[in-house]
C-alpha cells in the first residue's frame, strides 16, 4: 500500500525509502500461487498476461505482484483490492485453523481452480452448435460444424474422443476453444461421415489415415485436410482449414516490412540458388512459399513442386504429391523432377539427409530452389543443414537467403483501446525512456467478435538473412550459429524480437504477444 506522505515527517529521501520498503513488503505479503488464483477468480488476469508477468519478474528478479504493477497488466486499484481481500481471507483462515486445532479438528479448505477468461468462446455460436447437435442428422451436423468453423475463422477443427462423449474444438488465432460436446454415438457417426467424405477406408480404425474434402460456403470452395489418429478412447479427427481456392498468395499480404520484402524479392530475382524458410509448425511457412511461387511463376519457366501433401492447386505449376506407400518419397521424387528440366523447384520440407543433399545440389546446378525447414531462427537453419550432412563448401555456394518467421495475433479492431506505456514497459521494448516518454500502445479489451480474447486475425514477423560474402566464409568454416547470427545482425538483419517490437509500437499486436512468440 502507498505511504500517506501527508502524515509523514522527515526529508523526501527518507519518505521515498519508506514507501519503497512498504511496497516491497506488500509485494511479498501474498504468495504467487494465491495471488494468481484470486486474480483469475475475479477475471482480472488472462493466461497470456500471466506468462508475460512471470517472464518479466524472472528477468528483473522481482516479485510477481511488482511485475504485474510495473507492466500495467492489472489495474493498480484492482490489484490492491485483490491483495487486501486475500490477506483478509488468509487471516480468517488462520483464525479458523487455530480454533479447529484447539478443538482437535482439521477444517476442509478446497482450493479454487483458476478459470481463464480468454478461453471463453462466443456464447451464441456455442448455443447454435448445441442446438444443431441435438436435432441434426450426422451428415447435416458435419456440414454445419465445418461452416461454423469457417465463420469463426478457425484454422483447425478438432474432434476429441472421451469415455462418454466427443469434444468439438476450434483453433482460432492460435488458441483452442471448446465449442460443443457430442454424445458418444453421435460423435462416432460424425467421424464415420468425415472419413467417407475424405475418401478414407471406413473400416480401418487401427492406423492413422489422411484425406481431404471440400465444403462450399458463401460462393467459395474451401479445402479441408483431414487426419485421423487411433487413441485409447477412439479415433481423433483434425480438419485443417486451408485458404479458399480463389485466394491469391501475394507477398504484400504476409506482414513483411518494406526492407524485408525488398530482400526477398532480390532472392527471387536470382537465376539459381536455395532460399529456405524456417520456423515451427503452424508459423505460416507454406503460405510464404506459395507467395514466393506466385512471384516467380511465368509461362517461360518450368516451375515444379514436390509436397506432402499438395495443399493448394497452383495454376501454371507442375505439382507432385509424395506417396510413401508406392515408394514415391521426397528423395525419389526429386531425382525424377531434376530429369524434367526445371527452372524453379519448391520442396515442401527438408526433413532428411537425402532430401537436403539433393535439394542443395539442385541449387548448384542452375535451379532456383525453395523449401521449408524446422529451425528456431535464421542462423539455426544453417546449422540444421550441417546436421543433415550438407558440407559447408556446398552450402556456402548454394544458399542465397534465409527467412525465419512466426505468427502473432493482431489486436481486435472492435475492442482496441490505447494506454500510456510507463518507463518499465518502454525499457521492455528496448527503447530509450527519455526519447519515448508517453509512448502510446494498444491492447484489446475483449468482445464477442474476438471471442473475448482481444485478438482478431494473425500476421507474420520475420527474420530475413541475406547470405553475404562474410557469412559465406563462416558457412564454409562451419562456424556456430551464434557467430553467424551476430554477423547477420551487424549487417542489418532484424531479429524476430525486434520485428515483434515494431509491430507492438505500430499498434498491430501487444507486448504480451511479443513475449509469447519470441525469445
Amino acid at each position: 500500500m502507498p505511504v500517506d506522505q501527508r502524515r509523514c515527517e522527515g526529508p523526501p529521501e527518507a519518505i521515498a525509502m519508506a514507501e519503497d520498503v512498504v511496497t516491497r513488503d506488500a509485494d511479498t505479503a501474498i504468495d504467487d500461487e494465491a495471488l494468481v488464483r484470486v486474480l483469475f477468480e475475479r477475471q482480472l488476469l488472462s493466461t497470456d498476461r500471466l506468462l508475460v508477468a512471470q517472464r518479466h519478474a524472472q528477468e528483473q528478479d522481482i516479485a510477481l505482484m511488482r511485475a504485474l504493477r510495473d507492466l500495467h497488466l492489472v489495474a493498480p486499484e484492482d490489484l490492491e483490492k485483490a491483495v487486501s481481500d486475500r490477506l483478509a481471507e488468509q487471516e480468517d483462515e488462520e483464525r479458523a485453523r487455530a480454533e479447529a486445532e484447539a478443538e482437535g479438528l482439521t477444517p476442509d479448505a478446497p482450493a479454487a481452480e483458476p478459470v481463464a477468461d480468454e478461453e471463453r468462446a462466443e456464447r451464441d455460436l456455442r448455443a447454435e452448435l448445441r442446438g444443431i447437435a441435438e436435432t441434426a442428422v450426422p451428415s447435416d451436423l458435419i456440414e454445419q460444424v465445418m461452416i461454423r468453423g469457417l465463420l469463426a475463422r478457425a484454422t483447425d477443427i478438432h474432434l476429441d474422443p472421451h469415455d462418454d462423449r466427443y469434444l468439438v474444438r476450434f483453433r482460432i488465432d492460435s488458441q483452442l476453444h471448446h465449442m460443443v460436446d457430442l454424445d458418444l454415438e453421435t460423435g462416432q457417426a460424425v467421424v464415420r461421415g468425415i472419413k467417407i467424405l475424405s475418401e478414407m477406408n471406413l473400416v480401418e480404425c487401427r492406423h492413422p489415415q489422411d484425406g481431404a474434402l471440400t465444403v462450399r460456403h458463401q460462393g467459395r470452395t474451401h479445402n479441408l485436410r483431414c487426419s485421423t489418429l487411433p487413441t485409447t478412447r477412439g479415433e481423433k479427427v483434425v480438419l485443417r482449414v486451408l485458404e479458399p481456392i480463389s485466394v491469391r498468395f501475394e507477398m504484400g499480404n504476409l506482414g513483411l516490412e518494406p526492407e524485408q520484402a525488398t530482400k526477398i524479392n532480390q532472392f527471387l530475382s536470382r537465376p539459381y540458388g536455395a532460399v529456405l524458410v524456417g520456423g515451427p509448425v503452424g508459423a505460416g511457412k507454406t503460405t510464404t512459399l506459395y507467395s514466393c511461387l506466385d512471384r516467380v511463376t511465368h509461362p517461360r519457366r518450368n516451375v515444379m513442386t514436390i509436397e506432402d501433401p499438395v495443399e493448394y492447386n497452383f495454376p501454371g505449376v507442375n505439382q507432385v504429391e509424395i506417396n510413401n506407400q508406392i515408394g514415391l518419397t521426397f528423395a525419389q521424387g526429386l531425382r525424377s523432377i531434376l530429369r524434367q528440366d526445371p527452372d524453379v523447384l519448391m520442396i515442401g520440407e527438408i526433413r532428411d539427409d537425402e532430401t537436403a543433399a539433393i535439394g542443395i545440389r539442385a541449387a548448384l546446378t542452375g535451379v532456383l530452389v525453395f523449401s521449408t525447414i524446422h529451425a528456431s531462427d535464421a542462423a539455426g537453419t544453417i546449422t540444421s543443414l550441417f546436421n543433415y550432412g550438407v558440407p559447408g563448401y556446398t552450402l556456402s555456394s548454394a544458399l542465397q537467403g534465409v527467412v525465419n518467421q512466426r505468427l502473432v495475433r493482431t489486436i481486435c479492431p472492435n475492442c482496441r483501446v490505447s494506454f500510456r506505456a510507463d518507463e518499465t514497459v518502454v525499457r521492455a521494448l528496448k527503447l530509450d525512456p527519455s526519447e519515448h516518454r508517453g509512448l502510446t500502445l494498444y491492447r484489446g479489451e475483449g468482445c464477442a467478435s474476438c471471442f473475448h480474447s482481444g485478438y482478431h486475425g494473425r500476421t507474420g514477423i520475420y527474420e530475413v538473412m541475406d547470405v553475404s560474402e562474410l557469412i559465406r566464409e563462416l558457412i564454409l568454416l562451419q562456424t556456430t550459429k551464434e557467430v553467424i547470427r551476430q554477423v547477420a545482425r551487424d549487417e542489418g538483419m532484424k531479429t524476430l524480437r525486434q520485428a515483434a517490437i515494431t509491430k507492438v509500437i505500430q499498434g498491430v499486436t501487444t507486448i504480451e504477444e511479443m513475449y509469447r512468440v519470441t525469445l
